[in-house]
């Protein structure tokens, strides 16, 4: 370990090999190494809870009745890419107890011929003393990684991985390798088997089937005594998937003392559930009821699937649980897009106070346009029109004005106008008239200063006026002279 960790640190990228490494080791501690060689390689074992959802390997779980773990065994070549060490005859062994209990201890080994070999283990916490892991069949799969960096998967034989363990051949420098398997939590005295089968369908029993939206489901719950004492007063019971509903007086109870079945008027298998009897070991017996599957307008498009769990429970003894799965597709058609509409552009041409407006709109989906309003901007009444332009005229003005003028456009989709409306602005300038200029002009002749009319006239007027006064005077001389 110790030239293992000197060469870690000789490189940069040897630095970064090893820190991320040593990342995975912090999540999943590295387990014991016995010995040191030539080649030194690095190991986790890991292990998590596939139907409680875990995405992450650790190096501890909780798992319980008829749950599925997976246990990871990831192997790596630390070793500089340019030194050429080969790791020879690289076998991984991954081993799981039989024996019942609450803590179940998985070991692994790894190894090769000329490499330190890696003792791992992961541990199991089981909620019955009864229970223990059993290997699922065909689960053993490795990833391996070409020298290329090609990945490729391999299925392992079950007698080898559990046996002889999986020989990963020769690893080269910085490549690396995972073994990886799946265990059931599997609980004995009792066995359960949970089925189910469409309605009208002849002995298609199955614990994994498809059925289509508002069908109607047989289930069938199968206990049998495979313990050594008798069992008393045996409950079985259903956890009903959400959304099904039992079919009322369907639930008939098929064992020894009524080979063709007693129904049970209780109607309690799915709340509560309902007394089989007593039955010694090797014994058994079944029962049936039927279930409706939701329609289709209360289900998810695409894929649902409904998982039913059996519950069986002796009187004294915990309980023990078998799952079936019914697949349920709905096809829903393509949802309908949307209606888009828009006022994308209001046009306008001008000619002194004149225009004539005009919109550019856009409708899709269904929609279609339907009216437009025109607000010219000088107070008038708004125009409404489903012509697609307009003429307008403005008033004369005395100063140069500017008016918005607002194009609404309504839009009808499914035959309604109300709130589909877009609108569309531009402005307009009426200019106000030039005022009006006299040009002044030249006389072409003399003006005529002689005696006119008006002359002769005052001339005549002041002479009248003399001779009256001259009168007038003499007449009063006259009096004075007498006098």
């Amino acid at each position: 370990m110790k030239r293992f960790f000197a060469r870690m640190f000789n490189s940069l990228p040897k630095r970064i090999l090893a820190g991320a490494i040593a990342s995975v080791m912090l999540a999943v501690p590295v387990a014991n190494v016995v010995a040191d060689n030539s080649v030194s390689i690095a190991v986790t074992t890991g292990v998590a809870n596939v139907t409680a959802g875990d995405t992450t390997y650790s190096s501890a779980i909780n798992a319980t009745y008829d749950q599925v773990i997976k246990v990871e065994v990831v192997y790596t070549n630390t070793e500089a890419a340019d030194s050429n060490l080969v790791a020879n005859n690289l076998n991984i062994k991954i081993n799981v107890p039989t024996t019942p209990g609450t803590n179940q201890v998985i070991s692994t080994t790894t190894g090769g011929s000329n490499t330190n070999q890696v003792n791992g283990q992961a541990n199991v916490t089981l909620s019955d003393p009864t229970s223990y892991l059993q290997y699922e069949p065909g689960s053993a799969v490795a990833v391996l990684t070409a020298p290329d960096g090609t990945i490729s998967t391999v299925n392992i034989p079950d007698d080898v991985v559990l046996g002889s363990g999986y020989n990963v051949a020769n690893g080269n420098p910085c490549q690396s390798a995972s073994v990886s398997i799946l265990a059931r939590v599997m609980v004995p005295g009792v066995k359960i088997v949970k089925q189910s089968e469409v309605l009208g369908q002849s002995n298609q029993w199955s614990n994994n089937n498809t059925a289509a939206a508002g069908d109607t489901l047989k289930y069938l719950i199968t206990y049998q005594n495979i313990g050594n004492t008798v069992e008393n007063n045996v409950i079985i019971s259903d956890n009903l998937p959400p959304s099904m509903t039992l079919v009322p007086n369907t639930t008939s109870i098929i064992n020894s003392s009524y080979p063709s079945g007693t129904p049970d008027s209780s109607n309690n298998i799915a709340t509560g559930g309902v007394n089989i009897g007593n039955y010694n070991p090797g014994a058994g017996g079944y029962v049936e009821f039927e279930v409706t599957v939701p329609q289709a307008s209360a289900l998810s498009c695409g894929l649902n699937e409904f998982r039913n769990v059996g519950v069986a429970q002796p009187q004294g003894m915990n309980q023990y649980y078998n799952t079936a799965v019914t697949d349920v597709t709905v096809n829903c058609p393509a949802p309908t897009p949307k209606a888009t509409f828009a006022c994308n552009a209001l046009n306008i041409t001008q000619s002194g106070n004149a225009i004539t407006a005009s919109v550019n709109t856009s409708a899709t989906n269904g929609a279609s346009l339907s009216s437009v309003t025109y607000n010219f901007g000088d107070g008038s009444t708004p125009l409404t029109t489903t012509n697609s332009n307009v003429n307008y005229t403005y008033a004369a003005v005395t100063a140069t004005t500017t008016y918005t003028v607002t194009a609404t456009a309504t839009f009808a989709i499914n035959g309604s106008t109300t709130g589909n409306t877009s609108a569309c602005t531009k402005q307009v300038t009426i200019s106000a008239p030039a005022p009006v200029v006299t040009a002044s002009t030249t006389p072409t002749t003399l003006v005529n200063t002689g005696p006119g009319e008006e002359v002769f006239g005052i001339f005549a007027i002041a002479t009248i006026g003399g001779a009256l006064l001259h009168r007038l005077f003499k007449n009063r001389q006259a009096a004075h002279n007498n006098q």
